[in-house]
């Protein structure tokens, strides 16, 4: 992967993923089903785009003489009348969620637009009453209303179905196409908890991919292939699954970081979509993804947002997707390892081997400005219930070090560098003695510090942690080296590897100077 080198800085990370559906609107009235939670909760200002009168949606509820009543909002009615002059059985309705139903008034023909967070929720039905239902299908294979409720179980009971058409109802026939998007009357005989014809058994909440969890699953129900119109349960069908993804505003996307595992263990690419088998009579499919480093440009956003569509002949399920990659900002810890010295000689320079010798690093990349060596740092940690503090210090760093330079996006390029000044007087140079009259002062020391990421020494094997897997990315590796002058004639030159690792966001903060 190519990444480009920017400065060390701040990624948002996003909680849901968020997409935008489209409404096809008649003058009239529309059932509508609303397949997202809307970002926009306040009626008014969701519909603000379109022309419209009124909103309703009805609120099944056993202890209702009805069966359930309705909420409602009118455009042109303010807040406190919408709640004071609704008829009998109805109340105010002052937000949209979802995934829901609604009928929709309006004066004119249009397009609603509605932004909101994908939810992989369940809508069940109560026998006995008339209730709105929006099935969720691909739209470009919408299938019959027999074949939708084909499921065993489901069939059986499912009762009268009428669609709004033309501003009539009707009632629904074994073979009238589902139309997306829309919302229906239904009557079922009995409490049916799953009516749809592929559902969601683990996977419910979606899928979110981080540096301690690169692996993710679904578990699908697909029935038995037993209903009508699902081949009797003597043929194979296929589950086809299409990843898409979400592009923010002025961002980029793709799905390059979304892997799914194969039926011979391996992971490939989902690419432009694949297609699973299901065996006859098979009643469930599991499907495993895994996440990578994302292949964007250093100008896209680090995290990525995808939905998964999974869908048979019958119906679909939408799983949400996303990458929270870290960013590089704040504090890192760990320690570098000196192994070799430049001894120069007649025979011209070089590093060679050395005993081993410890460095401890603790690196901070503040929200603003450059990133710095820090002294040492304060953390907070929870144990036994308890919330517990320590300092973790880096005995050779007696100040912060501001450091200068830039690190790729992925942590595994780039150079910083910052330099560490011992003057003759400074009380911590180790050779001035306070109470020695030949060793008032010291020697002028300059120390220079080079953290170069992703780098090897020589010949070096790739330290652990350098792959470029999801389940690394809390952690960067290079070369450390430092150059010491004022002690010799010739610089003192030192490098060993490095290996840092990133504390939870807002569990440290810098402690000041040693000693302080």
């Amino acid at each position: 992967m190519t990444c480009g080198l920017l400065a060390l800085g701040a990624l948002d990370v996003r909680a849901d993923v968020v997409l935008e559906e489209s409404y096809s609107l008649a003058a009239g009235w529309n059932l509508i089903h609303i397949a997202v939670e809307p970002v926009v909760k306040d009626p008014q200002q969701a519909l603000a785009a379109i022309a419209w009168e009124s909103l309703w949606t009805w609120l099944p509820s056993p202890a209702e003489p009805r069966g359930g009543r309705w909420l409602a909002v009118h455009r042109d009615a303010p807040a406190f009348l919408n709640a004071l002059a609704e008829p009998a059985g109805t109340s105010a309705l002052f937000s949209l969620s979802g995934p829901g139903s609604y009928l929709l008034l309006t004066p004119a023909a249009g397009t609603l637009r509605i932004r909101g967070a994908v939810r992989a929720g369940r809508q069940a039905l109560r026998g006995g009453a008339f209730q709105l239902f929006g099935p969720s299908f691909d739209r470009s294979r919408p299938p019959s209303f027999a074949s939708y409720f084909s499921r065993p179980g489901v069939q059986e009971h499912i009762g009268q179905a009428f669609e709004l058409a033309g501003q009539t109802y009707r009632r629904m026939a074994a073979s009238t196409p589902l139309r997306p998007g829309a919302a229906y009357w239904l009557f079922p005989g009995r409490d049916i908890p799953n009516p749809d014809p592929v559902r969601l058994g683990v996977g419910l909440g979606g899928l979110r991919f981080d540096a301690q969890t690169p692996v993710g699953e679904v578990v699908l129900d697909v029935g038995d292939g037993t209903g009508e119109g699902a081949g009797g349960g003597l043929e194979s069908r296929l589950l086809n699954l299409r990843a898409t993804a979400v592009v923010p505003a002025g961002g980029q996307g793709n799905t390059d970081w979304l892997e799914l595992q194969g039926a011979d263990g391996a992971f490939a690419a989902v690419g432009a979509g694949v297609s699973i088998e299901v065996a006859p009579a098979q009643t469930s499919v599991r499907v495993t993804f895994r996440a990578v480093r994302p292949s964007t440009s250093a100008s896209a956003a680090a995290d990525q947002q995808a939905i998964i569509e999974l869908s048979t002949a019958e119906g679909r399920v939408i799983v949400p997707a996303e990458l929270d990659v870290p960013s590089l900002q704040g504090t890192w810890i760990g320690d570098a390892t000196i192994t070799e010295v430049e001894r120069p000689s007649f025979h011209g320079g070089g590093f060679a081997p050395a005993p081993e010798l410890e460095v401890a690093l603790i690196l901070e990349v503040p929200v603003a400005g450059p990133a710095r060596l820090l002294p040492c740092t304060k953390v907070e940690a929870a144990r036994d219930g308890r919330t517990i503090s320590y300092r973790l210090e880096a005995a050779l760093f007696h100040e912060t070090v501001a450091l200068l330079g830039s690190v790729g996006q992925d942590g595994e390029s780039g150079v910083l560098l910052g330099t560490m000044a011992l003057p003759p007087e400074h009380p911590l140079n180790p050779y001035r003695h306070r109470y020695h009259p030949e060793h008032g002062t010291g020697f002028d020391i300059a120390r220079t510090s080079r953290l170069e990421f992703g780098a090897t020494l020589p010949g070096g094997e790739p330290a652990p942690g350098a792959e470029s897997s999801v389940a690394t990315v809390g952690v960067v590796t290079g070369v450390f080296e430092d150059e010491i002058v004022g002690l010799t004639q010739e610089p003192i030159r030192l490098r060993g590897p490095f290996r840092l690792r990133r504390l939870a966001a807002g569990s440290a903060s810098p402690c000041g100077a040693a000693g302080q």
